[in-house]
């Protein structure tokens, strides 16, 4: 296992004793033009070109990325309000027989404002200019998730036709008051199995208005056992290959 810590090149990575960690999610951002996301109210920032090639390479490399600061606090304020109205129909789900994988939160499904955004130009396009592939809101396999003390997302791959691509925005994240090196308030991405739990190849940042888009099923990912403190509201998204009629 390596040691000590160095930057991967071409990617906002670094290698910190054999284990490949996000700096932080931020990709440099500049003020809009309707050049890349359009004029769709809540795009409020575009991209570089460098920084398109950066969470290219992110994607190509460890198979997801995080991106903040894309959205505007309008469009967060409108899902985080749908979200909490919607919390109130939102069921526990569990590790169960009936489950591929172990699994602990609660979930309900998608309002107007959630289906709007998933289904819009801005985050269509972005998913486009990334991935370079026509793909399609799978809205049956999308939600808004909570998260709770004791709550995690054991590892897993996506389905391999409904969710081909991954897309998670993070609404609202509390951290707990105590600092411990245990937290559930990080993304891991693992290896080739799930057997490689314990050693994951890149621990993504859960922040408030970050966005991850990952190839969730080709990789395996997982969400630590949230501690004591913490809570976290998502929007959990699959999009699938757009066939042509």
């Amino acid at each position: 296992m390596m040691q000590g810590s160095s930057e991967l090149p071409g990617t906002r990575l670094s290698i910190t004793n054999g284990r490949l960690l996000f700096q932080d999610c931020r990709i440099t951002l500049v003020k809009t033009t309707s050049e890349i996301i359009g004029q769709e109210s809540g795009s409020t920032y575009d991209w570089a070109n460098g920084d398109i090639e950066t969470a290219r390479t992110n994607i190509k490399t460890v198979g997801f990325t995080c991106i903040e600061r894309m959205f505007n606090s309008q469009l967060l304020s409108k899902l985080r309000s749908e979200a909490f109205l919607k919390k109130k129909d939102a069921v526990p789900v569990c590790g169960t027989s009936q489950c591929q994988y172990q699994y602990q939160a609660h979930l309900t499904g998608l309002g107007k404002a959630g289906i709007s955004f998933l289904t819009g130009n801005r985050i269509l396009k972005i998913l486009d200019i990334l991935l370079g592939m026509p793909l399609a809101l799978e809205k049956d396999a999308s939600c808004y998730t909570y998260y709770q003390p004791g709550d995690f997302l054991g590892p897993h791959l996506d389905h391999a036709e409904q969710c081909i691509v991954t897309v998670i925005l993070y609404l609202d994240v509390v951290h707990s008051d105590v600092t411990s090196d245990k937290t559930g308030l990080v993304l891991h991405v693992i290896g080739g199995s799930p057997s490689d739990v314990n050693n994951p190849r890149v621990v993504l940042p859960t922040k408030a208005g970050s966005l991850i888009i990952g190839l969730g099923a080709a990789n395996w990912h997982e969400r630590p056992t949230l501690q004591n403190g913490e809570f976290l509201t998502a929007i959990t998204a699959c999009y699938s290959r757009l066939l042509s009629a």
